[in-house]
């Protein structure tokens, strides 16, 4: 077993070294991904409403006007 797997690594990469890897012109490869607008825009909206409207976690109750922001 330890032969095999010996065979399956080219190079051992150490901390702090540099390595170059070929993107494979996919989102999956890239690390990228698409979320749907139907998912993310109310996803979005219920997270960042209330930091928005009520004035954030940890402010001084800034509180700007509603109807200026909607």
């Amino acid at each position: 077993m330890n032969q095999f797997a010996q065979r399956l690594i080219n190079r051992i990469i150490l901390p702090g070294e540099w390595f170059l890897v070929r993107w494979g012109g996919t989102r999956k490869g890239s690390g990228t991904f698409y979320t749907r607008p139907q998912l993310a825009v109310p996803t979005v909206k219920r997270t960042l409403e209330p930091l928005v409207y009520v004035g954030g976690v940890g402010s001084e109750g800034f509180q700007p006007p509603v109807r200026s922001w909607r």
